[in-house]
């Protein structure tokens, strides 16, 4: 997701390069490069001097520009590398089955045991931490399954070792699953807006603004021509170079400033986890 840091980051990273290193009549350019408004004091240290100032400033967000549905962006699914074997998947009256487990948990990995008795569905959920193993998994699956309630009237479970046995306390049979999953990330972008951004550079001579305002203005016009930049997640920042102002200010004698204005759009893509449905729920009551 593109937080407004980021946006900041990103053109931050495309300007700095651009103006640093300058000179002017061999001599070097220095310039200081900052976020928001600077204040009157530090302006006025460029007067009579090759410094300079350049300052990015968020001026607004200007409108949501959100064209499309929702739409994912990135997904990374965690694979669950605990095994569970179930010996039989009907459980008869009085019998057993036994669930077996395996592998080397990873953190989330999640085990259902989950039980269909006359067409109602009752199930118990255990989820890996960190340190777990397959045996102190079908320790927490049994218990998990000895107090999951209207579970704990059709079965009782035992644990040993990595085996959990469940048996059965009803007069019929019942069918019964065993299933492992994970869970995943995904981004999904939500909505785009534009933001409108200035870039200003304030000089003590009209030459070291064109020093230091041109080479701005050639990677602006670049950046529009590349539509923007991406960030590490993928997801794209659009530049477009909407124009510039040369002035003189009337209060700060001697400061002379060239405002670039931008509109960056960007997307709102929050970071959201989904999990592998493991239980399936449902009560049906037959027709009399």
């Amino acid at each position: 997701m593109a937080t407004l840091k980021q946006v900041m980051d990103a053109i931050r990273g495309q300007i700095l390069p651009v103006v640093t290193g300058l000179t002017y009549n061999s001599n070097p350019v220095n310039v200081t490069f900052g976020e928001g408004w600077p204040p009157a004091n530090m302006i006025q240290t460029v007067v009579g001097t090759q410094n300079a100032i350049v300052n990015i400033y968020d001026y607004r967000q200007s409108k949501d520009t959100t064209r499309w549905p929702v739409r994912r962006v990135s997904e990374v699914n965690v694979t669950a590398t605990t095994i569970a074997v179930l010996n039989n998947p009907t459980l008869v009256s009085g019998g057993t089955v036994t669930i077996t487990l395996s592998g080397t948990p990873t953190v989330n990995d999640a085990i259902a045991f989950v039980a269909n008795n006359a067409r109602v569905t009752s199930s118990a959920l255990v989820t890996a931490i960190s340190g777990d193993t397959a045996t102190t998994l079908a320790t927490k699956l049994a218990a998990a399954i000895n107090t999951a309630a209207t579970l704990n009237t059709w079965v009782s479970a035992t644990s040993l070792g990595a085996a959990v046995t469940v048996t059965s306390l009803v007069g019929n049979a019942m069918l019964v699953q065993a299933n492992v999953g994970n869970q995943s990330t995904f981004q999904q972008e939500l909505r785009r807006v534009v933001r409108r951004m200035w870039i200003c550079v304030w000089v003590g001579a009209e030459a070291i603004r064109e020093v230091v305002g041109d080479p701005i203005e050639d990677k602006l016009s670049l950046l529009q021509s590349q539509y923007g930049v991406t960030f590490s997640d993928g997801t794209w920042l659009k530049f477009d170079f909407v124009g510039d102002i040369i002035s003189e200010e009337d209060i700060l004698v001697g400061v002379y400033r060239r405002n670039f204005f931008i509109d960056v759009e960007y997307g709102i893509s929050p970071t959201q986890t989904a999990t592998s449905v493991l239980v399936e729920k449902f009560s049906l009551t037959p027709p009399s």
